[in-house]
């Protein structure tokens, strides 16, 4: 598939979402559970995306659970051992 073809929004979420799987994955078990349960006392569940001239900031319960640099969700950009457009079936 020719990097023309993928779909830049398709792409940058895919990015996103695997910053937060790996965020997640890396982040050990006690500090999940005490930020799973300030979302349970504040209501405040899911990750929340601030967008800014340098990149996102992805804030789960209050803190930063992730920061991608703006550079790193275009389609040029390789991110996560090699994903690239080239390598990303939209479908």
């Amino acid at each position: 598939m020719s990097a023309g073809k993928v779909d830049l929004g398709f792409l940058a979420g895919q990015r996103v979402r695997h910053a937060i799987a790996a965020a997640l994955e890396a982040m050990p078990e006690d500090v999940k559970a005490e930020r799973i349960a300030w979302c349970q006392r504040t209501g405040q569940h899911g990750v929340t995306a601030y967008r800014s001239d340098v990149g996102v900031d992805l804030q789960w319960a209050g803190q930063r659970l992730a920061f991608i640099e703006a550079d790193a969700l275009t389609e040029d950009s390789l991110l996560f051992h090699g994903l690239d457009a080239s390598e990303v079936d939209p479908s």
